[in-house]
């Protein structure tokens, strides 16, 4: 039932890659105070067998949003107010009352186990809503849905979209001319961890890590909790959270 093809495991890390780079210049260009998570960090944060993996990343905003990949086929965006301790979340192919379920239960799992969310698990009860939207009508459209809808919420425009085969292939012409035309803002130039180019309040010279496996992944060193065995950097062995699984 919730199968979508847009996301093979051959191609999922450029997907990633695409929606990052893609979220990053759309909440800069918005100038959104949301925080943004990493694809690869909603997906873990959201997955009851891997969040331990990712249970340090901190939610420092009201609000965040980010792309949880399911089953490495199916791309759904979330959107969580912590203010408020509201779970929205918009799936292209339409909401599921046992997704939703299953993906509030997570999210509270994941506050639960974290030491600097702890703090969220009190006070009022979290809830699972969803907004009317659109929904895609073929097998691979899913991720361009998503990130629409993110632009759609940044905008406070309402999510619905034409989804003709034309529609669909205009939008992600929109979405690569975007990422061309930002291109500082590509993925490898961002700390998969803090989502930022430099350490914040710090203008020193910055040294990053690399995964050892996929090259894709890069951390800043003052990211990365390390052994203190490692003398240098060039000592450390990084394995990114994605790789991992």
């Amino acid at each position: 039932m919730y199968i979508c093809a847009s996301c093979s495991h051959v191609n999922v890390i450029i997907s990633f890659q695409i929606i990052d780079a893609y979220m990053y210049s759309l909440l800069r260009d918005t100038r959104s105070e949301y925080q943004y998570i990493p694809c690869c960090v909603m997906s873990l944060m959201l997955s009851s067998k891997h969040q331990c993996k990712v249970a340090d990343v901190e939610v420092t905003a009201e609000s965040i949003i980010g792309l949880f990949n399911m089953g490495r086929r199916h791309w759904i965006l979330v959107i969580i107010s912590a203010s408020v301790r509201r779970m929205t979340v918009l799936n292209p192919l339409g909401e599921v009352d046992e997704l939703l379920t299953s993906l509030l239960s997570t999210w509270k799992s994941f506050l639960a186990n974290s030491p600097t969310n702890f703090s969220l698990t009190l006070g009022p009860n979290w809830e699972v809503v969803t907004i009317p939207h659109s929904k895609q009508l073929d097998s691979t459209s899913c991720g361009i849905f998503c990130l629409k809808f993110a632009e759609k919420l940044l905008k406070q425009e309402e999510l619905l979209l034409p989804s003709k085969p034309n529609n669909i292939f205009q939008y992600r012409l929109d979405i690569l001319e975007s990422i061309a035309k930002n291109q500082d803002s590509t993925i490898k130039e961002l700390c998969r961890c803090c989502g930022c180019k430099m350490l914040l309040g710090k203008e020193k010279r910055v040294q990053w890590i690399g995964c050892d496996q996929c090259g894709d992944f890069w951390i800043h060193y003052q990211c990365m909790k390390t052994n203190d065995s490692y003398k240098t950097v060039s000592e450390i062995r990084y394995v990114c959270v994605f790789c991992q699984i």
